[in-house]
């Protein structure tokens, strides 16, 4: 598999051949994958006012969807719980062959939007790779109550 990371406040696998670079001046981390699938996910924390969680999550979905992926078309919406109790949504939005996955779990003090960029024209053996790996790391990602 890979290596797991801790960042503040949240943890993930890490596939081999990603690199990590975090910016505490954004609060965002950035998972690139192999130069050569030029795939990303992005780890923001952002902090949210008190109000309903479910209409958070959706709130903060749409807005982050105008502003990063305004073409994109949304294919698919899950609201759920994650397996800590934690208010969760999942969005799958393509564009052409292109494909983004927003993950956006509110934890005690902070929302956290992970988004996973899948480029389209990759050779399908990269493209099987690059989506294996988002999938783990969007699987292994879990609130950390410690960070």
């Amino acid at each position: 598999m890979g290596e797991p990371y801790r960042g503040q406040g949240f943890a993930l696998d890490v596939p081999v051949g990603w690199t990590v670079s975090a910016s505490a001046a954004s609060g965002e981390t950035v998972f690139a994958g192999p130069p050569e699938a030029s795939a990303r996910l992005s780890v923001t924390r952002l902090i949210l006012p008190e109000q309903d969680a479910s209409e958070a999550l959706a709130a903060q979905a749409d807005a982050l969807q105008a502003a990063r992926f305004p073409g994109c078309d949304l294919v698919e919406e899950a609201v759920f719980e994650g397996e800590d109790g934690s208010p969760a949504l999942h969005r799958v939005l393509r564009q052409g062959e292109a494909q983004v996955e927003l993950l956006l779990v509110r934890g005690p003090a902070a929302l956290f939007a992970a988004v996973a960029e899948h480029p389209g024209g990759l050779a399908p053996e990269a493209s099987e790779r690059v989506e294996r790996d988002l999938m783990q790391m969007l699987a292994s990602f879990a609130l950390d109550r410690a960070g």
